[in-house]
């Protein structure tokens, strides 16, 4: 045999199938004793070499046969699979590829009742659930089953179904799904999982910003450094944009994040005409001090974005100002009290000559008749009578 191959043992003159690191490090200080580095340092360094070779194939060795009694003792602790799961599976596979919905539907909720009474068969449903994955059948998956193996720690299908209901606008679902991680927090100790509620909180922003920002809170503590360098920019860029465009109707909200937030942002796509239409709703809601001009300045060839302006012109700012409307209102206000004060003694004054007295318990006194002057009396003559002119 080529003395390459026996290399280290043959230096070290031990068997390599039976050495173990006790024997490598006696073989290594007897020779060291034998070939001294002042001396003989060639030797020496060959020495040094295969002393470290040695320990290194022997830890190789030793990891393979740990991560070997692992695989054994993982395949030990997996549950014998039912057979009534087995079949299940095969039925609802069969029943995928003829297309025969209400048979899928059934064994796909008998795997459903299976995975629910032995929790250890939550990863098999998952396989199961996987085989069955495409578009005609993705809406047979509920929401209630991604909460089941989010809590079993399952990562491949909620991933996909998070990622199909972003891509067909089932933003109900997304945020069902949030406010379940806040009530129920799921383990946050995986990984997968803390990455997947960040995912729904960067897909929830525009249309639920309060859960989002809740969603992000949560998140924050439990994001390695590594983790939170990547995820932390992408979603408190989200949450910005989102602030921004808030008080904005919900078609203008989807249609500004589908464009200003893509899955691929290097292939963002502007239809004219679209953005000629959306912009002008911005103009005549938002005024010319709005934050939003200048992502969309940003994020806007320059020169498409000149048009626009050029085109529709925002709104000036509302000055606020608060003497002039305090001292109008003022003004107003006394002109009114002294309105009301002479129509109130008009009226008084009115009453009071047209009621008459009222009578009192006091007595009147008449007052005295007044005497008239009577004519003098004239007396005719050989008569007794008299009269009066």
């Amino acid at each position: 045999m080529d003395e390459a191959a026996l290399f280290p043992w043959s230096l070290l003159g031990l068997a390599g199938d039976a050495a173990t690191e006790r024997d490598i490090k006696k073989a290594y200080a007897r020779l060291v004793k034998q070939h001294r580095p002042d001396q003989d340092p060639e030797v020496f360094q060959r020495v040094h070499e295969a002393y470290k070779v040695a320990l290194a194939i022997l830890q190789e060795g030793t990891a393979e046969a740990a991560v070997s009694q692992e695989t054994a003792a993982v395949e030990e602790s997996r549950p014998l699979l039912p057979e009534e799961f087995r079949q299940a599976a095969a039925s609802a596979q069969e029943a995928q590829e003829a297309g025969d919905r209400p048979q899928l539907e059934h064994h796909l909720g008998t795997l459903r009742r299976l995975a629910h009474e032995d929790r250890r068969l939550i990863p098999l449903w998952e396989q199961a659930l996987l085989t069955v994955f495409s578009e005609n059948f993705q809406h047979l998956i509920r929401e209630y089953d991604l909460h089941e193996l989010i809590e079993g720690r399952c990562e491949i299908l909620p991933e996909a179904m998070v990622s199909y209901w972003k891509a067909t606008g089932q933003t109900s679902l997304l945020i069902a799904l949030g406010k379940f991680m806040l009530r129920r927090q799921p383990p946050f100790d995986d990984p997968p999982t803390v990455l997947l509620q960040a995912r729904v909180a960067i897909f929830v922003a525009f249309a639920q910003l309060p859960l989002a920002e809740n969603l992000a809170n949560a998140v924050f503590p439990r994001l390695s450094p590594q983790m939170r360098n990547w995820v932390m920019p992408r979603l408190e860029n989200r949450l910005a944009l989102a602030k921004i465009f808030h008080g904005l109707p919900s078609e203008q909200q989807q249609y500004w994040e589908k464009q200003l937030c893509p899955d691929d942002e290097e292939n963002v796509a502007w239809n004219q005409e679209e953005l000629t239409c959306e912009f002008r709703l911005l103009t005549q809601r938002c005024p010319a001090d709005w934050p939003g001009y200048q992502v969309l300045s940003a994020a806007l060839p320059e020169n498409i974005y000149q048009q626009l302006l050029f085109k529709h012109r925002p709104k000036a700012p509302k000055v606020k100002s608060a003497e002039k409307p305090q001292r109008a209102f003022t003004g107003r206000f006394k002109f009114l009290i002294i309105f009301l004060l002479i129509s109130v003694v008009r009226n008084v004054r009115s009453c009071s000559e047209s009621t008459p007295p009222q009578e009192t318990g006091r007595a009147h006194t008449l007052p005295e008749p007044r005497q008239v002057p009577r004519p003098p009396l004239k007396k005719h003559p050989g008569k007794e009578i008299f009269s009066f002119d």
